[in-house]
């Protein structure tokens, strides 16, 4: 399963991941507690941002995301034209 998530796991986090062997798991899970209370607040835009689970607000500004990308991709665009 992880695996499936790696591109929101910060490479500042997996970097530290030593071994795959057994136990693995609770090294890792020290390591993102340690990043969502003591790397992760910030501010961002000038607003205090506190960690949040994958939620629908994220699901959406995601997805808006995306499509401002395909928009700016002009390989996409014509793709998008021939079919």
């Amino acid at each position: 399963m992880l695996l499936l998530n790696l591109a929101v796991i910060p490479d500042s986090c997996v970097t530290q991941i030593k071994h795959f062997g057994p136990g693995w798991q609770k090294d890792f899970y020290n390591i993102m507690e340690d990043y969502k209370h003591n790397v992760f607040p910030g501010k961002v835009n000038g607003v205090t941002k506190e960690w949040e689970f994958q939620n629908e607000h994220w699901e959406t500004d995601y997805a808006e995301f995306v499509k401002r990308q395909i928009e700016k991709d002009l390989d996409i665009v014509e793709e998008t034209e021939e079919w």
